[in-house]
């Protein structure tokens, strides 16, 4: 239920925002059980990229996830300068039009911790060209049972990127008001706690991201 309500969520706010939805799924639940939630939208600005369920080989669900990435990445015909932003699919963002911009070219857009060796997957942005060659094979690296997770890897390709010159760094414009619960945790999202943060958080994080970036030269 909760998938579907979100999938309803991201058609509208996707009509109203003119963007466009790519839905990466590898369930091998039955596409005509949720189609419907996206018919509002024209067929230029909704897809679908179904790939075979992948079997768990131990290494953990951000495994599964990142070669769900990879496959959808390698299926899209995009322009490589085109901004794509991958949010998990039980969530929403209750302020996609702040948040949902376009980049510059070979730019990343996330938020993490402040020390970069983990990036929140739950949104996270990119240009085309990024995921395919900068964020490309990540499952090969993704190992929970050494509690390298998925946000590891992208932390830890990004930093190299950019330390290499050959990708830029950015933060959200505004920060992702997210919506929903944790599929592993069942952790809630956006209880009044969460919106405190999301409205006076912004500004600290700002500062402590200067003073991180102080320390470390």
């Amino acid at each position: 239920m909760q998938y579907r309500d979100a999938f309803e969520f991201w058609a509208h706010a996707a009509a109203q925002h003119g963007f466009g939805i790519v839905l990466a799924e590898n369930s091998g639940a039955d596409p005509e059980t949720y189609a419907d939630k996206f018919a509002l939208l024209p067929p230029e600005r909704f897809s679908l990229v179904s790939s075979q369920p992948i079997a768990d080989d131990g290494r953990g669900k951000g495994a599964l996830e990142a070669a769900l990435i990879h496959n959808t990445m390698t299926a899209m015909d995009v322009d490589p300068s085109a901004a794509i932003y991958k949010v998990t699919g039980r969530l929403t963002i209750a302020n996609p039009g702040d948040v949902f911009r376009p980049l510059p070219p070979n730019t990343a857009v996330s938020r993490g911790l402040l020390d970069n060796t983990r990036v929140d997957m739950r949104c996270f942005g990119a240009s085309a060209s990024v995921w395919r060659t900068v964020l490309a094979g990540m499952e090969a690296d993704v190992d929970e049972r050494l509690d390298i997770h998925l946000g590891h890897v992208v932390a830890a390709r990004l930093m190299s990127a950019h330390t290499s010159g050959v990708l830029a760094r950015m933060r959200f414009a505004a920060r992702p008001q997210i919506r929903g619960s944790s599929g592993t945790t069942g952790r809630a999202y956006g209880h009044a706690i969460n919106r405190l943060s999301e409205k006076f958080g912004r500004a600290l994080e700002s500062q402590l991201a200067r003073l991180a970036r102080k320390k470390s030269v």
